[in-house]
């Protein structure tokens, strides 16, 4: 038999979800320190890469002496 006073969580919750309040705040910081790491990466390194190959395409060959 359904009771109203029985369900854990409503349709529409007068609160915030319980299961952000569990997680502390370092966590969500770690976290974000972590996604933010990585994106500065992936994106350095693609800049990076792109500067090198410029940089290559740019150099004047070095031309040999016929002997």
């Amino acid at each position: 038999m359904y009771r109203g006073a029985n369900v854990a969580f409503s349709t529409y919750p007068s609160g915030p979800i319980p299961t952000v309040i569990v997680v502390p705040q370092w966590i969500l910081l770690l976290a974000l320190a972590i996604v933010a790491w990585l994106a500065l990466a992936v994106g350095g390194g693609l800049l990076l890469g792109r500067l090198i190959a410029a940089v290559g395409r740019h150099l004047p060959h070095p031309r040999r002496r016929l002997v």
